[in-house]
């Protein structure tokens, strides 16, 4: 039994990979709309993966490729039925489906989208540099320009191709270095099939709501730090007025203003290390910045003010605390004549 299964599996594993040959044959549409006229029918033959003959409906018969298939191509086209049936393809099969093509997806359009933001330029002789970026559209063929100022931007742009997404959409993006001006009005036209007029999209040159709401979280950390140094401030003054007040308190308060100064001068050198990188930003931008930098410096010198206050108060004399004495009352104790 088991000899048996051995040789029916050993003839079929010859079988299937043992050399053979192809034959088939495949029909195609060749069209630029759905009248007759714009239509090619196709059919070919194949033979182990070389075409042997062709009908082609733009010449109304058989041609062959290999000395068998020009054979076959003259007993096919001696006979006036294979003709005419081969012939009226073009209407039945082009044709039908064609229109059905037509009808579902080759009229249908999708609108894109466009996104306009700005990014540091790679290197070159411009400080700036806007991409254009225009989604999810169809059909493929589409035209992006850059306008400024009325005028149409030639110079210093470059385009990618059009990308399929792999969902019938696709994308492209544009990409223009450029030098600012104030009062300038840069924008990006798109024009599409599917689009009744140009889709134009300014550059809004005000900060982005990205930057406006990491300023919002600078501010509310340099206000919340404030706060807590002038709470520190206050119980520092109300601990003050306590004679039975310890060491180790006063250095808790000076490790924790300590510590608030450090924090605000790590949030105005991560924040400037951070913006400084971008180049392209304008410059009622960089201005915004500096605003901002400059109130955070203000209050770590306020703080740094408070501390070096702070610890002058805590080395000298506190009430209730014993004085310090200094080397020149040491000598004078020791030496009363002096």
């Amino acid at each position: 039994m088991a000899s048996s299964f051995l040789r029916v599996s050993l003839l079929f594993i010859s079988l299937y990979t043992a050399d053979g040959y192809l034959y088939y044959n495949t029909d195609r549409c060749d069209f630029n709309s759905s009248d007759l006229k714009d239509i090619e029918y196709i059919r070919s033959l194949y033979f182990n993966k070389m075409e042997i003959i062709r009908f082609s409906s733009s010449l109304g018969k058989f041609v062959g490729y290999t000395e068998y298939g020009v054979k076959q191509a003259e007993r096919f086209n001696k006979d006036p039925s294979v003709l005419a049936q081969m012939r009226a393809q073009k209407e039945r099969y082009c044709k039908h489906n064609i229109d059905i093509d037509y009808q579902n997806v080759l009229i249908k359009s999708a609108e894109p989208y466009v996104r306009l933001h700005s990014m540091a330029p790679p290197g070159g002789k411009h400080p700036a540099m806007l991409v254009c970026s225009v989604y999810d559209f169809y059909p493929k063929q589409i035209r992006v320009t850059w306008i400024r100022d009325g005028q149409e931007v030639t110079s210093d742009v470059t385009y990618t191709d059009e990308l399929a997404d792999g969902d019938w959409y696709y994308q492209i993006h544009s990409h223009l270095e450029y030098t600012p001006r104030s009062g300038e009005k840069i924008s990006c036209m798109v024009e599409h099939a599917s689009l009744k007029a140009p889709l134009i999209t300014d550059w809004d040159q005000s900060m982005s709501k990205t930057d406006r709401n990491k300023i919002l979280i600078g501010a509310s950390g340099l206000i919340l730090g404030l706060v807590v140094f002038l709470a520190g401030f206050l119980y520092y003054k109300r601990k003050a007025r306590d004679l039975s007040k310890s060491d180790s308190e006063r250095n808790k308060i000076a490790f924790g203003a300590s510590g608030l100064i450090l924090g605000l001068a790590l949030t105005a050198f991560f924040f400037y290390k951070r913006k400084a990188k971008d180049l392209s930003m304008l410059e009622f931008q960089r201005n915004k910045l500096i605003i901002v930098a400059s109130g955070l410096i203000l209050g770590l010198v306020l703080s740094l003010a408070a501390l070096i206050f702070y610890r002058r108060k805590t080395c000298g004399q506190i009430p209730g605390s014993k004085p310090v004495q200094t080397s020149s009352d040491q000598f004078k104790k020791a030496y009363p004549t002096f």
